[in-house]
């Protein structure tokens, strides 16, 4: 199969090559779009990957020479550069969906599936999808998702679904604003558009903290119109094939939980003694581990420090043992999350 070089279009937030001959931008989706007299060849991408803490909120720790980060990283920019790779195949930035082992599906983790994948093992997974697909107004592509509580004995993790509708927004008819939030990849928070603030009498604003998403892959950017709905909780199989797209960013997790909690109590005011109350208990005992898991940490860092050891030679230390311990984590991964605990 002949190899092309895929361009990174920052409009339209997708790859695309150059048909020569048609003089066209025949994009990863398959769409085509003519070629502008003017328009320059490529647009330089400027995309970022798993972000890297900045010096001047965390200590750049090298790791030992045992270890291999895999995130380039460069002490004068606050977050890695990722270049395109010229002659990268159509095959390099398809989404890979596959059914995954059930430690995957984790808090935090974002991921995506398509409505109704091909090749399900059973009728009650296809029906299951059938009624998802229905519920969040999604009529083809991909679905994402937040999970906020981890798969229980049957197999089900309740997960927050990601929509743009139609790149609407909470302007769309129908959709309760003060239920969503932004979400995003990258930095920086897009903002809301002026058509999705309150116009009606009684009408609130979407939540004020925007969520930050980790992307795996550096080119998988959500789309500025994506929203996180805190009152449509949705319960998936892990036994269906999905697409790993990245984590909550630790800064946002907080704000994720108080906002998720904000809406569900407003839906439920009087549901204390009903399921949806009883279902935040597995989501306060992980809030409680990560607490827990910080205080193990800051107290071995200070009886580290007591036995005089430098403070680069500590947290090398902390790193290698949560990155022993929280395998598929790379070094630049494992040091943010060891310096957040230790500033939990």
């Amino acid at each position: 199969m002949a190899k092309y070089e895929w361009l990174w279009d920052e409009a339209r937030m997708r790859y695309y090559r150059i048909d020569h001959v048609a003089r066209e931008h025949v994009y990863e989706d398959g769409n085509r779009m003519q070629m502008e007299a003017n328009r320059p060849r490529s647009t330089p991408q400027d995309t970022e990957g798993q972000p890297v803490p900045s010096a001047s909120a965390t200590t750049r720790v090298v790791p030992p020479a045992s270890t291999s980060a895999t995130i380039v990283s460069s002490a004068e920019s606050r977050s890695p550069t990722y270049q395109l790779v010229p002659g990268a195949t159509a095959g390099a930035i398809e989404r890979n969906f596959v059914v995954r082992a059930p430690s995957f599906f984790r808090l935090y983790r974002v991921f995506a599936l398509r409505p109704i994948p091909n090749g399900l093992g059973s009728a009650a997974q296809t029906a299951l999808l059938s009624i998802l697909r229905a519920e969040n107004e999604i009529i083809s592509g991909v679905c994402r998702f937040v999970v906020i509580r981890e798969a229980n004995a049957e197999g089900l993790v309740l997960v927050l679904p990601i929509l743009s509708y139609q790149r609407q927004g909470v302007a769309a008819d129908g959709v309760t604003k003060h239920e969503h939030g932004i979400i995003h990849t990258g930095k920086n928070a897009p903002t809301a558009r002026p058509n999705e603030e309150p116009s009606k009498r009684g009408e609130q604003s979407m939540m004020p903290n925007p969520i930050r998403v980790e992307q795996c892959d550096p080119t998988e950017k959500l789309d500025p119109m994506s929203r996180i709905n805190y009152g449509r909780r949705t319960f998936i199989p892990i036994t269906v094939p999905v697409h790993h797209v990245g984590e909550v960013h630790e800064g946002s997790r907080d704000h994720l939980h108080r906002q998720y909690r904000f809406v569900q109590e407003a839906r439920n005011p009087q549901g204390q003694g009903r399921p949806e109350a009883q279902q935040e208990q597995p989501l306060r005992k992980q809030e409680d581990s990560r607490a827990a898991e910080a205080r193990h940490y800051q107290s071995e860092y200070q009886r580290c420090k007591d036995k005089g050891l430098l403070e680069v030679a500590i947290l090398q230390h902390l790193i290698s043992v949560y990155q022993r311990t929280h395998s598929g984590l790379t070094w630049e991964q494992a040091s943010a999350i060891v310096q957040s605990l230790l500033k939990y």
